[in-house]
């Protein structure tokens, strides 16, 4: 795609966004209203409050993927750069992760991290997506690694991995393996990461580790932030 049909592209499915928002939201809050008053109904039949509830949850689940498709669509759009300590960076994300970090009973290791020139809002996105997918399917009391990876980090992680084929599928959007209900998502994670380190001039890639599991890497450009401040 040439960049001026992906601007196409994109302006399409930001106005479809916005005009299927009014509609679902309206079709959830029905949903809702309607468990709510039929809910309190003495003897209603089993069958229909189960398809109150279902009707609820795919308005949500509508809703949900309406958010991940904006957030996909802005994820093209960073702000000002500046020269940054990555590994820094890491850490504050790992911070906010800390609750789960500490129910997985993770072991995290984190080594010496190249500065870079980045959008720092920006990047926390794909860090804490890929930190948090590490955390999910590493199996119990999961060892994930944070290490260099070029101008940039490798997220490494001794889980079951992705199949070599599904490596480049898993980056599109709207597009998850994961089976589990509890962990499974719209399919956007990977895609915004990837759409976050592209709008940076980088680029996300998806490596098998020779002792099992996954290797994710997140690399940007070699280049110095011009005369901005650290």
């Amino acid at each position: 795609m040439s960049g001026e049909e992906v601007g196409d592209r994109d302006a399409l499915l930001s106005t479809l966004a916005h005009d299927l928002s009014s509609p679902i939201n309206k079709m959830a809050a029905f949903a809702r209203l309607l468990e709510e008053e039929l809910g309190a109904l003495p003897d209603l039949p089993a069958g229909v409050v189960e398809d109150l509830r279902y009707l609820m949850v795919a308005a949500e689940e509508a809703q949900g993927r309406l958010d991940s498709l904006r957030r996909w669509l802005g994820a093209a759009r960073i702000g000002a750069r500046r020269e940054l300590e990555l590994g820094a960076l890491v850490k504050e994300v790992l911070d906010e992760l800390a609750e789960e970090v500490q129910r997985a009973e993770a072991t995290l290791s984190v080594r010496a991290l190249p500065r870079v020139c980045a959008d720092a809002d920006a990047l926390r996105a794909p860090l804490r997506e890929l930190l948090r997918n590490a955390l999910r399917h590493s199996g119990p009391q999961p060892r994930i690694e944070v290490i260099p990876c070029g101008r940039g980090l490798a997220i490494c992680d001794r889980g079951p991995g992705i199949p070599a084929r599904a490596h480049t599928k898993v980056l599109q959007p709207c597009v998850t393996l994961d089976r589990d209900r509890a962990h499974r998502g719209h399919g956007f994670g990977l895609a915004i990461a990837r759409r976050i380190a592209e709008a940076h001039g980088g680029s996300l890639r998806l490596e098998p580790r020779n002792q099992g599991g996954l290797r994710v890497c997140l690399e940007l450009p070699e280049k110095a932030c011009a005369a901005e401040p650290v």
